[in-house]
């Protein structure tokens, strides 16, 4: 871990390395992991637009949630310490490919951040007009 609280496998999330996120996770790495900053893996995995690694998260949470009767739903939406969400990010920079993979796996559009803007006016304020249709 570093002095931000990255692990390797919050670091392979960040390169979109599916490869070796896929070993940390058979090797029973947490995926809840959080660094300093309470970011997850999908708020990483959001930031860097690492979709692979994105769909391959999203779709363990979901199995794990039907598996186990555990919500997972949070991770998806889960804030850091500026109350920005996965997706925040993806639309304040126009990622809109993990744009829709977060809807699609119920990312909610309606949280606010600090400045208690919701992640739509993220993208018009970036000029991100694609994310809006």
């Amino acid at each position: 871990m570093d002095g931000y609280g990255m692990s390797a496998f919050l670091y392979a999330v960040s390169m979109d390395a599916l490869d070796t996120v896929k070993m940390l996770v058979e090797n029973n790495t947490d995926i809840l992991a959080t660094d300093f900053d309470g970011r997850t893996a999908v708020y990483i995995g959001a930031k860097y637009n690492a979709i692979n690694v994105l769909m391959y998260l999203l779709e363990i949470y979901r199995a794990r949630e039907a598996e186990e009767g555990a919500s997972y739903a949070d991770m998806v939406d889960q804030e850091d310490y500026n109350q920005d969400t996965p997706m925040h990010l993806v639309c304040h920079n126009g990622y809109m490919e993990a744009v829709t993979l977060l809807h699609e796996y119920g990312a909610r559009l309606d949280i606010l951040d600090e400045d208690e803007r919701i992640s739509l006016h993220r993208a018009a304020s970036e000029g991100q007009l694609a994310v809006g249709k």
